[in-house]
């Protein structure tokens, strides 16, 4: 594989070579070739991300669908009579 300076002094060797006049249309393929790139690296990482996303998610719904497997069975108190006192709850 050739290193990566020596393409980069390849590629400004060729471009020196271009007239003048075909400049712009180089640096265009470039620029959309570099931008097509960041773009494809972009996707996969939103895809990763998506991925991940959506594995907690159903997590989540596994969980909200399983019971309770530590029931609590019928816990009832019975709160007839119950009065709260604001002044004995401030003195705790």
């Amino acid at each position: 594989m050739v290193a990566v300076n020596s393409l980069r002094e390849q590629l400004v060797d060729e471009i020196r070579q271009i007239p003048d006049a075909k400049l712009p249309e180089v640096l265009d393929v470039i620029h959309y070739f570099r931008v097509g790139v960041e773009s494809t690296e972009q996707n996969k990482s939103q895809k990763a991300n998506k991925n991940e996303e959506d594995e907690l998610l159903e997590k989540i719904r596994r969980c909200i669908r399983q019971p309770n497997k530590a029931a609590l069975g019928d816990f009832h108190l019975n709160l007839e009579g119950y009065r709260f006192d604001r002044d004995e709850a401030n003195e705790r």
